[in-house]
């Protein structure tokens, strides 16, 4: 049963998450894209743009092998970190020393973010609860990974190995 006190903190939170925070990313965006588009003009910051991108999914499609993101996952992050980079930089012309501070701000308060600092609280405070084990991906996996360092030492020390 909800009592009142968590009906008002689900109602501010609902007016954080759908009416203010949206508009205030959208508007530190907005001047963060504007003032790296006036240093670098506005073809050079849509080349960065695209190139930051491209180099941003090809770095999370190598990491989504091992923590198991999904296609849309890895195009969705390699596009909104080549964003978050080129703002940052309009941020940071316009003023090197609260600029980056500004977008600092926007990002540790996004809902996203204000979750993840709820589920960790939720942890925090609950008692630790027996979970299935984790299956890690390859480069996790430290038994594979002993068992084949293993048969490599073997390999080279046998005689003609590699």
């Amino acid at each position: 049963m909800r009592t009142r006190a968590h009906q008002r903190t689900g109602t501010q939170q609902q007016l954080w998450s759908n009416r203010i925070w949206p508009p205030l990313a959208g508007a530190v965006t907005a001047v963060g894209v504007i003032a790296a588009s006036n240093l670098l003009g506005v073809l050079a910051t849509g080349a960065a743009y695209v190139t930051l991108a491209l180099f941003a999914v090809t770095v999370v499609w190598g990491l989504s092998l091992e923590i198991g993101l999904d296609r849309t996952a890895v195009v969705r992050c390699g596009l909104l970190s080549a964003l978050a980079v080129v703002v940052a930089l309009g941020l940071a012309e316009i003023h090197p020393q609260y600029g980056p501070i500004v977008g600092l701000a926007v990002v540790l308060t996004s809902p996203s973010s204000l979750g993840l600092v709820a589920k960790a609280r939720a942890r925090t405070k609950t008692p630790a609860e027996p979970t299935a084990p984790r299956t890690p991906g390859v480069l996790l996996d430290k038994a594979m990974l002993d068992r084949r360092f293993n048969e490599i030492v073997h390999q080279l020390r046998e005689p003609g190995g590699r």
